[in-house]
């Protein structure tokens, strides 16, 4: 084994000190993206919006819409993202997937918690995942007489958002 020199010594502490200090800032960082985020999306009510998201796709040109996410996986709080896609035969698709660690979802049933709104009407599913586990993603559906250009889909009582409104327009 080679002895190191003094100056070798402080080098190797100044490269250490370093070290810890940027791992100290990425942890305050991490810290700070969580609060920024858990004020943003945990107020009682939330309201997601996106502008011109319908999208024609390039294998045959059908509807599709943009993701829109609610929520966070915090301690005692779910994020929730909603995929909607083109109504056919007088139904309209919609993609969930959820993701919590610390909240049961049994306890939620989406067919009485979940409405569509779109020319003036207010529908609930007619079809919902099982809500199972922590991680959970499955297609909720529901009977429509026509392919909305604009819609919302609200959804209560899951934490720590208590209502969540997802708009299309």
């Amino acid at each position: 084994m080679i002895p190191m020199k003094n100056k070798d010594k402080g080098k190797v502490g100044d490269i250490a000190l370093i070290a810890v200090l940027a791992v100290l800032i990425i942890a305050l960082l991490y810290v700070v993206h969580g609060l920024i985020r858990e004020n943003v999306s945990g107020a009682s009510s939330a309201e997601v919006q996106v502008q011109n998201n319908a999208v024609n796709s390039a294998s045959g040109g059908s509807q599709a819409f943009n993701t829109i996410d609610s929520g966070n996986t915090d301690t005692g709080s779910v994020e929730i993202a909603l995929t909607p896609h083109e109504v056919k035969d007088g139904k309209m698709i919609v993609d969930i997937a959820t993701n919590t660690h610390s909240v049961t979802m049994s306890q939620f049933d989406l067919t009485k918690i979940t409405t569509l709104e779109y020319d003036g009407k207010i529908i609930h599913p007619s079809s919902v995942p099982q809500m199972e586990g922590h991680h959970i993603g499955g297609t909720i559906v529901f009977d429509v007489d026509s392919q909305p250009s604009t819609f919302t889909i609200r959804i209560t009582g899951i934490p720590s958002v208590q209502e969540r409104v997802f708009n299309w327009q």
